[in-house]
Formats: C-alpha cells, structure tokens, sequence
C-alpha cells in the first residue's frame, strides 16, 4: 500500500536527518580544532546527504500525489489529515515520525547556528589579526610636525577567496 511507502520513506527521511546532525556536530568540532581535512571531508559528505535528502523528498511529495488521487483528497495533504486515513498503528507510527523529523530539525537548526557562529567569529579573528600584522611597520600613536599626535594607519590587503 502507498501508506506503508510513505511511512517507510518518511523513516528514511528521519535516519538521514539524524546522520546530517551527527555530520553538522563533526563539522562543528572539525571547526573549533582548525582542522581544514577533516572539515573538508565532513563538508563533503554533508553535500551527499543534502542531496540524498533532496530525492528523498521528491519520492515523497510524488506518493503524497498519488495518494491524494487516489483517495480523492483536495487541498493540501498534511500528516493530520494522513492519520486519519492510516489504521492505529500505522498512525501511530507518522506521529511519532513526525516528532523525530520536528526534534531533529530544531537540533539541526541549532548546531547549524553554532557552526555559523564559529566561522563569524573565526572571520572577525582573522581581520583583527591581519589588522595587526598590517600595523607591524606602522608604530601607533606618532606626533606630526604641529606636535599633534597622529594616528598611523597601514593599508590592509587581504584575498577573501581563502
């Protein structure tokens, strides 16, 4: 039955979703130990599993229409209006899916956050420091030939492709 497919893709969808946290969390130590392999490699497999994730949804948006045909349904099916055509355990089943998919994504929302979080403040150590080494020829705090103390400023040149 479609239902049972559905569910079953559903419950894919929630081990991916699980292995793309544990993913996000290595990425996220990865981060923190400046370890530019380990990131690259963790990048990667999280490009692999966004794109699992994307024919995932498709396989299940194309039984939700079919589904929909089927049982006549018009509008928008959503797992409340699913329950009520799935026998007890099989809505049992969605539901507690659904929580898994709702508990993974604020945890991945999170991590995500985080991770940004480290690569901002990354970005903001980075400029500070290139600020200072840009300063290493220009000692601060000069006077001018009025007597009035001048700021010394040095040219900072930086390639963002890094």
């Amino acid at each position: 039955m479609m239902t049972n497919q559905l569910i079953d893709i559903i419950a894919r969808e929630a081990e991916l979703f699980e292995s793309f946290l544990g993913l996000m969390e290595k990425q996220q130590a990865a981060l923190r130990a400046d370890d530019v392999q380990e990131l690259n490699r963790v990048t990667e497999q999280l490009r692999e599993k966004s794109a699992q994730s994307q024919l995932l949804d498709k396989e299940r948006r194309e039984i939700i229409d079919r589904i929909r045909q089927e049982q006549s349904i018009d509008g928008d099916l959503n797992v409340s209006r699913l329950v009520e055509l799935l026998d007890a355990e099989q809505a049992d089943r969605l539901k507690q899916l659904r929580r898994t998919i709702l508990d993974l994504h604020d945890r991945i929302a999170e991590v995500r956050n985080t991770n940004a979080f480290v690569l901002n403040r990354s970005r903001e150590y980075m400029v500070k420091t290139m600020e200072l080494l840009s300063r290493v020829n220009c000692p601060g705090g000069t006077y001018g030939h009025d007597g009035a103390r001048s700021k010394a400023s040095g040219t900072l040149a930086m390639d963002r492709r890094a």
